[in-house]
């Protein structure tokens, strides 16, 4: 029911407040699997919460395209020179072979242990181009949102810098699936 999916919803935002704010709390609890705790990353929902309370200061403003200009263009240029260095480390450690020595591969229990360790290290880089991908699409429609309190050039520049982040999540798609695809698909 819609009841049981918003209280499921509220419960893992609750916990990704929790683990983004205090990570070492043990406030989450032990029985949700860590992937489930956050689908955005912390650092694009600081970059969301940071720049729509910019937009809305800059409404206060009679002239806020220098406010604009100085605080928020600033600010969303850091948030993609991060999302580039993130997506760049986690290609490379997808692509990363270095996990695979042979000798490890001719004992079938090291083996094993090995098959279950690259399981877990493709899964959490999923896990994390997923909460990268979903990050970046929430801040191209925050900046995008239709109910944007100021009307100024800058502003109009932010909505450019959104629709540059709405074809950067597609860039970002086809990068992982292509990583993907050429490491762990072709190796198995």
């Amino acid at each position: 029911s819609n009841e049981e999916l918003l209280q499921w919803w509220i419960q893992r935002e609750r916990e990704s407040v929790s683990y983004t704010l205090f990570p070492d709390d043990g406030s989450i609890s032990n029985n949700v699997p860590e992937a489930l705790a956050s689908y955005i990353s912390p650092r694009a929902e600081l970059f969301c919460s940071l720049i729509r309370s910019v937009q809305l200061k800059a409404s206060t403003l009679t002239s806020p395209g220098i406010y604009l200009r100085e605080v928020a263009v600033p600010l969303c240029s850091q948030f993609v020179d991060a999302l580039h260095e993130t997506s760049v480390d986690l290609r490379n450690r997808l692509i990363r072979n270095d996990n695979k020595p042979q000798q490890q591969q001719q004992s079938s229990t090291r083996y094993g242990e090995m098959v279950d360790s690259e399981k877990k290290r493709i899964v959490s880089n999923i896990n994390e181009w997923i909460e990268i991908i979903n990050g970046t699409q929430l801040a191209s429609e925050i900046l995008l949102s239709s109910d944007r309190a100021v009307s100024s050039q800058s502003d109009h520049d932010l909505g450019r810098f959104g629709r540059s982040l709405e074809r950067l999540v597609e860039v970002m798609i086809d990068e992982f699936a292509s990583a993907f695809v050429e490491t762990t698909l072709m190796e198995h």
